[in-house]
């Protein structure tokens, strides 16, 4: 059977089980959709509320734990002073100490053969 047969009879094959479909009426499918729509927007506002609840609960959590730190200070005070004090960072002596024990390294030179 040479290609063409065969697509031939593919389609026509086609044509038969798409014959059996029970396909739906105009009201089933207008119900169908309308339902697919109406769960999707319940949906929707469930999970939009359920959103906005987490993320003013979580909020209001992290504002209540950093807050009340802060609530010492007036605003100008607060942003006079520094919030987090380090120690000035050292330079090496030299460019080829240690980075961990601060040791002088001897220079690595390649072998010759």
């Amino acid at each position: 059977m040479n290609p063409l047969q065969r697509f031939v009879a593919y389609l026509r094959a086609s044509k038969v089980e798409l014959e059996k479909v029970a396909w739906p009426t105009r009201n089933d499918l207008i119900r169908y959709t309308s339902l697919i729509i109406g769960v999707s927007l319940v949906a929707a506002i469930f999970f939009a509320t359920l959103d906005t609840l987490l993320h003013g609960a979580i909020t209001a959590i992290i504002s209540h734990r950093v807050l009340p730190a802060q609530t010492t200070q007036s605003p100008i005070e607060a942003t006079t002073e520094p919030i987090i004090e380090t120690e000035p960072i050292t330079p090496a002596t030299s460019s080829t100490d240690n980075v961990i024990t601060g040791a002088p390294t001897t220079p690595v030179t390649p072998s010759q053969p």
